[in-house]
Formats: C-alpha cells, structure tokens, sequence
C-alpha cells in the first residue's frame, strides 16, 4: 500500500511539472487592421498613442472638454478661449449658457493672443483624454477634425514601429521557450532518475526515523509525566505560600489604614486649632483696622471742618474789606460835591 502511494505522489509531481512547461503558441502573421475613418471612438488605443500626448490646437469659440489651464472649485459643461481685447479670457459653459467668466494667468502673467500665436498655439494633453474630448466634440456640437488637424501621421509611424519591434520579441520569445522546453524535458528525466534514488534511500531513512521517533516519544512521554508531577507539586507549593503572603499582606494593610486613620485624625485636629488661631487673628486685625478707619475718617473730618472755618474767616474778612472800600468811596464823594455846587453858575435870569 505505501508503494501505491509514492507512485502516486511521483505520477502528481511529474504532471504538475509538466503543466508549468510552456507551451509555444503560433501567432498569425497577418498585419494588424488600420482604420481608414478619420478616428474611431474607442479607447483601445487604436494609434498605440494613448500614454503619449497629443498637442490640439487652441481655437476661439471652440468647445474644449479637457481639463482648463486654470483651477476652478465650481462643476461646467465645458469650456472656450474668447478674445477680450489683447487678451484670452476662459468662458465655461452650463446647461447650454455661459456660467463663468474668468482671466487666463499663467505664473502670474495674463495670457494675451500674440502669446497664443507665439510661445501656446496648443494644448498638451494624454491620449486617453484626447480621444474623450474628441467624442464629446462630435456628438454635442457635431464638430469633427481630421488626423492631420491634430498631426497624429506621427502616432501612427510610432505605432508600426512598435508593431515591428512586438514581432521580433515573439519571435526571440518564443525560440527561447522551445529552447527552455528541451532543457526542462532533459531535466526532468535527470530529475526522475535521481527522485528514484532519492526515495528508495527515504524509505530506509523513513524506517530508521520511524524507530527513533518512537524511542523519543515513549521517552519524552516519560519526561513529561515527571514535569507533569513536579508542575503539580511546585504549584501547590506557591499556591500555599501565596495564601501566607496574603494573609500578612492584608494584616499590614489592616494596620496601615488604622495608622492612616489615627493621623487623618490628628490633621485634622490640627487644622481646626490652626483655623481658629487664624480666625482669631484675622479678626483682631479687622479690629485694628476699623479702628485706623475710624480714626483716619474723624480726622478727615476734623481738617475739614478746619478748612471750613478758614474759608468762612477769609470770607468774612473779603467782606469786610469791600464795605470799607465802599465806605470810602461814599466819603470822597460827600467831600467832593460841595465844591462842585459853589462852582456850577447860578441861574440866568
């Protein structure tokens, strides 16, 4: 029965190895189809230039689908390039009317139409893209452009090229995978032979290996009961000096929180005698510090009453200046007037 059974392992391994040989393939050498439609709307890379860029030309009042030169945060329909004046303003377009006015800088610099027929008569753009926006064109607006608008003849030699250079690769490709296949059939009958040899010498190692196995198993079964007992006895052990440490464990942590408690106590004692102490003191110095108030308060009074008194003297002393000024006055004129009636001319008669 064991025998049947390499056998059939060997037949598994022979066909699983012989699955991973390559096979050649023929490839058809018939040249690939070339559209003569001006374009074609797939995105098969029909011109073996969808990863290359195509320059399309920048037109006034043409719509564009690609992405615009300038960043914009609102959703468009599409876009054109206007003429305002000397420079080229973007204009995007929603729902059939114009949605959006803006400037075209470009690092800062307004871009103007001797730029656009100077330094950027094109826009740069991926295959991909460009086959999208050329779709969209044609099918919103019915505006189509032959190649030659857009200078894809270039493309195109790429692509034959590419074809040429395809051709050659099969060809090395697939000389190299006959090659590679007699080498592996050449091994592979190495490789029986020597998995032969190789397992008529396992059976006798897997027999020796069998015997020693079973040696080390029946003695590591012993071994392992031997652990098995002195695990057990270790445990019981730990597991009786881990009920005495928690035992003392819990006792100082019994005597520990009564400690705790006796000088919680003791501060707080403390603390209400310091509080009062406090209190008392505080209250004393509000004393001290009405009666200074008190004090400050009657002798502001007191000056100002002061001053009061001085203010009325001065006053009365005003007062008693300017009635003797007047008093003066009234007698300098009592004296003047009587020599004022002998002079005056008596009446005519």
């Amino acid at each position: 029965m064991k025998r049947y059974i390499q056998l059939f392992l060997l037949f598994v391994v022979v066909f699983a190895l012989g699955a991973c040989i390559p096979v050649p393939v023929s490839v058809g050498t018939s040249t690939a189809t070339v559209y003569e439609e001006p374009y074609d709307y797939g995105y098969d890379d029909q011109y073996g230039y969808e990863d290359d860029y195509v320059d399309v030309p920048i037109v006034y009042g043409e719509p564009s689908y690609y992405t615009p030169p300038i960043v914009v945060t609102f959703p468009y329909d599409y876009f054109t390039y206007e003429a305002v004046g000397p420079y080229v303003d973007i204009v995007f377009w929603r729902n059939g009317q114009r949605y959006r006015h803006e400037p075209w800088y470009d690092h800062g610099r307004r871009m103007s139409s001797n730029d656009i027929r100077t330094s950027r008569p094109y826009h740069r753009m991926r295959g991909k893209e460009f086959y999208e926006c050329r779709e969209k064109l044609e099918r919103n607006h019915h505006i189509s452009h032959p190649d030659s608008y857009y200078k894809l003849e270039q493309y195109k030699q790429k692509r034959k090229l590419r074809e040429q250079k395809d051709k050659l690769k099969q060809r090395d490709e697939r000389y190299k995978q006959e090659q590679e296949k007699r080498e592996q059939q050449q091994k592979l009958r190495e490789r029986e032979e020597h998995f032969k040899q190789e397992q008529r010498e396992r059976e006798q190692k897997d027999q020796l290996r069998q015997r020693e196995e079973r040696y080390k198993q029946d003695q590591e079964r012993r071994e392992q009961q031997d652990k098995l007992r002195e695990r057990e006895e270790r445990f019981k052990q730990e597991q009786r000096e881990r009920e005495q440490k928690d035992r003392l464990r819990e006792q100082r942590e019994r005597d520990k929180a009564g400690q705790e408690r006796g000088e919680q106590r003791d501060k707080l004692r403390e603390r209400e005698d310091r509080f009062k102490q406090e209190q008392r003191e505080r209250e004393q110095k509000d004393r001290l510090r009405e009666q200074k108030e008190r004090y400050k308060e009657e002798q502001g009074r007191s000056e100002q009453k002061e001053k009061e008194r001085e203010k009325e003297r001065k006053m009365k002393e005003k007062d008693r200046k300017k009635k003797d000024k007047e008093r003066e006055d009234e007698m300098k004129k009592d004296s003047i007037s009587p020599i004022l009636k002998k002079n005056l001319p008596g009446p005519t008669m």
